[in-house]
């Protein structure tokens, strides 16, 4: 029978066949396999982000209602700017390609933007806050797709808001000068962030308190080069270098794309020591 598995039932009263259609496999299972035609012009297909919206249009941003003391108004206020932070951080491609962070920091609250600021000029770019390309390689002319969610809590204080993202970005590289490409995920990368952003408003606050936040999270990437993520805080394209040796991932790559997963645990690159 094809596409489907047939199982064998012993029972009192005699031999039975029981068919059955399989589950069909999510997008980019095989992903990670070589055998499949690598289009530079839709460099998405069959990868576990085919079919995700461009940009940030598909992170989903739930309808306002009242949170606390915040107006159903101030928390839809409170989604457009945690929005623009996250396009500012992970998909504009000033800071992506050029590490300029005008525009990020003047989404964030002024001592959180002089923090950051701080942080982003450190010898190790630091991901968990913004995405910076290795200028060794080039992305894609085709924009990062997106998936995820935001979700809004009460604050701890009064005047504040939580504000929860959880999301993934893929990112499409344009591919090696001879043209080589063996899967389709040599040329996507993915990053998993779960992060909480604070906006906090009203005269409780000082000035330089008001507005965005970074608040605590945890980042994942995903089908990338170990040794500019580790040495560099940069994200690059795994065809950068060698692939590493061992057995092969039991774990498929949707697994690893999909947000809504628990985060995965362990560190690929530097068990490998990559950069050290």
């Amino acid at each position: 029978m094809d596409g489907g598995r047939v199982a064998c039932l012993l029972a009192a009263g005699g031999i039975f066949f029981i068919a059955g259609q399989r589950e069909p496999e999510p997008p980019g299972t095989h992903a990670d396999a070589p055998g499949h035609e690598v289009d530079p012009a839709r460099p998405f297909e069959r990868t576990p982000a085919q079919g995700w919206d461009e940009g940030s249009a598909g992170i989903a941003v739930p309808e306002a209602t009242a949170v606390g003391d915040f107006s159903a108004e101030e928390v839809a206020d409170a989604y457009r700017e945690v929005s623009a932070v996250l396009v500012a951080s992970r998909i504009d491609r000033a800071v992506l390609e050029d590490g300029d962070l005008d525009g990020l920091l003047s989404l964030l609250a002024p001592a959180t933007a002089e923090w950051a600021e701080e942080q982003l000029s450190a010898p190790v770019w630091p991901i968990e806050l913004a995405t910076r390309i290795d200028p060794s390689v080039s992305l894609s002319p085709v924009g990062p797709r997106t998936k995820g969610t935001l979700t809004a809590e009460p604050g701890e204080q009064p005047g504040e808001l939580r504000v929860l993202a959880n999301y993934t970005v893929a990112y499409a590289f344009a591919g090696p000068e001879d043209g080589e490409v063996e899967t389709p995920l040599d040329i996507v990368s993915a990053l998993r962030v779960d992060e909480e952003y604070a906006v906090r408003t009203g005269q409780t606050w000082y000035p330089e308190d008001r507005g965005v936040s970074y608040g605590g999270g945890e980042s994942l990437t995903y089908s990338m080069a170990c040794t500019p993520l580790v040495e560099k805080g940069w994200l690059a394209p795994q065809y950068v270098e060698a692939a590493p040796l061992g057995m092969p991932d039991p774990t498929r790559p949707p697994e690893y794309f999909d947000p809504a997963n628990p985060m995965p645990e362990g560190d690929n690159c530097r068990a490998e020591g990559a950069g050290e």
